[in-house]
């Protein structure tokens, strides 16, 4: 069941396709659907897993505990998917790659002196340090550990997600995400890595936006259906308790 609104020249009503041949299309409404009435002249805004949000010209042929809106005829079709948010909680084992951090010296100016050890001025171990390979500073490798992270919402383009160790912009978390492609034999998990873009601190709690990076194509509409699959649910489990 694709979510939907029906909109009228001063009526918006919001629900879910329960059938759709093409020509024309039965929603049922979230609420009572004020404001629509027989023969008037609406758009049909239709959020689709694949083709994303599609807008329909149409009029209303019946008004009930369902609405028909007949004379269907496409308008647009506009890929939003990053519009396309839904809220989970999401519990992943993540690598965590950190980001290479700048060498202060790389920023000395170019005429800064150069001090270089003298007799006396250090122990001889550490006057040769700079030249043993087994001294190397661990800054200039990107590092790497494992951490839980928290995913609470998601897009096909991005995540926002907690995690067990604090991250900083730059940083890349690779995790599975449980349950997103479909298949024949269930549900699997797809494989993502997600670029820390921006920290922001909610009730104390650090949450870090994500933007996913290396996607091909094929994950990203893998995604994007899991996104409009799950608020689709959401959607429905709403309707049903009210």
């Amino acid at each position: 069941m694709r979510p939907c609104t029906v909109a009228g020249a001063e009526s918006h009503v919001t629900g879910h396709i329960r059938s759709f041949d093409g020509h024309q299309a039965t929603v049922v409404p979230e609420s009572l659907a004020r404001g629509l009435t027989p023969g008037m002249h609406v758009r049909l805004r239709v959020l689709d897993d694949v083709r994303g949000e599609c807008l329909y010209a149409g009029y209303v042929v019946r008004v009930g505990a369902v609405v028909e809106v007949g004379g269907i005829e496409l308008e647009s079709v506009v890929q939003k998917r990053d519009g396309v948010r839904v809220s989970v909680r999401l519990l992943c084992i993540a690598s965590l790659e950190r980001a290479v951090r700048p060498d202060p010296a790389d920023h000395l100016p170019a005429d800064a002196p150069v001090v270089t050890a003298v007799d006396g001025d250090a122990p001889a171990d550490e006057a040769v340090a700079d030249e043993d390979p087994a001294h190397e500073d661990p800054a200039d490798e990107p590092v790497l550990a494992s951490v839980g992270v928290t995913v609470i919402d998601l897009s096909a383009n991005g995540t926002r997600l907690t995690c067990t160790s604090r991250l900083e912009v730059g940083d890349i978390l690779g995790f599975d995400l449980p349950s997103v492609v479909a298949s024949r034999g269930g549900a699997v998990a797809l494989r993502v890595q997600a670029l820390v873009v921006r920290t922001q601190s909610v009730s104390g709690v650090l949450h870090y936006g994500c933007r996913f990076v290396g996607l091909d194509e094929r994950s990203s509409d893998h995604l994007y259906a899991y996104v409009a699959r799950t608020q689709r649910e959401q959607r429905q489990v709403r309707v049903e308790s009210t």
